[in-house]
């Protein structure tokens, strides 16, 4: 539902798939990492304003606990 300007919103899905390979497993010429896995975790958000509005706070203490458990310093991080 956009209008002629392209203003709109459409409720939709997304996904992602990594390929994931130990840090020891054997390459190939000319193969290279682009990032490093330090850490993962997930929440739930309960009930909330909308579908598509998750809770900031409980994003904001989702990070926080990833950063405390795993020692990581927030600003050495880059998010592609």
């Amino acid at each position: 539902a956009f209008d002629a300007s392209g203003n709109g919103y459409v409720r939709s899905e997304g996904g992602v798939a990594l390929v994931i390979k130990r840090k020891d497993a054997p390459r190939w010429k000319g193969q290279r990492s682009h990032a490093d896995i330090v850490a993962v975790d997930v929440n739930s958000d309960g009930r909330t304003v909308g579908m598509s509005l998750p809770s900031d706070v409980e994003q904001a203490n989702l990070l926080d606990r990833v950063y405390r458990a795993h020692g990581v310093d927030p600003n050495q991080l880059a998010f592609v």
